[in-house]
């Protein structure tokens, strides 16, 4: 895969959760992949991290979720897609039409994937006579890591992010577990079996 030819939408819900997003932009960081989102998929964004993530916490949640968009949008500032919203109109085959701003923001972007955990709303019918395939942060993830020519990139990306992590560093074992609780099961089962890599 090359950053200039694989080119990835990521749906809103796999950016939400801090950690999945953290792997999958320290990927397109290490240049596994080129990442693509729209203005509407960041606005979810900043809604799903609100209402996931701070809330509990105390403050200004709208200023937190926008330093999170920021930097975000500072770091990738190639991602942004705009001028898709024409063909939202003729994507009628999926479930929910609110999902329809993705499909056209990858189609316009010449994404091969989108990655999303809502499978259901894209479905394969559609998406295979699209030519754009749809997989989760999980499996996206974990066929990274397991592409002999990515693998030994991804593990270092792996790395970078893990000693990153200052609130809370994180050991090997504690990083694995909260994969899993984030639905990362593959992932953590790949990279439990090479821990000395990363």
């Amino acid at each position: 895969m090359f950053a200039n030819r694989f080119t990835v939408v990521t749906d809103a819900c796999v950016l939400v959760p801090p950690l999945v997003r953290n792997l999958l932009l320290s990927f397109a960081e290490a240049h596994l992949y080129r990442v693509r989102w729209s203005s509407r998929i960041l606005d979810e964004f900043e809604r799903g991290f609100m209402r996931d993530v701070l809330r509990y916490r105390e403050g200004d949640l709208n200023a937190a979720a926008r330093r999170a968009r920021d930097a975000m949008e500072v770091t990738f500032p190639e991602a942004l897609i705009e001028g898709h919203e024409h063909l939202e109109a003729a994507l009628n085959g999926l479930p929910d039409p609110d999902d329809r701003h993705v499909v056209a923001a990858a189609l316009h972007a010449g994404a091969a994937q989108i990655i999303t955990n809502n499978l259901r709303d894209f479905p394969n019918g559609v998406m295979e006579q699209l030519q754009i395939d749809v997989r989760t942060a999980d499996d996206f993830i974990a066929d990274t890591l397991d592409l002999p020519m990515d693998s030994s990139t991804a593990l270092s990306a792996v790395r970078r992010m893990r000693l990153g992590l200052k609130r809370p560093e994180l050991t090997h074992v504690e990083l694995l577990i909260r994969m899993e609780r984030n639905g990362l099961g593959q992932t953590a089962a790949l990279l439990a079996g090479r821990m000395e890599l990363w």
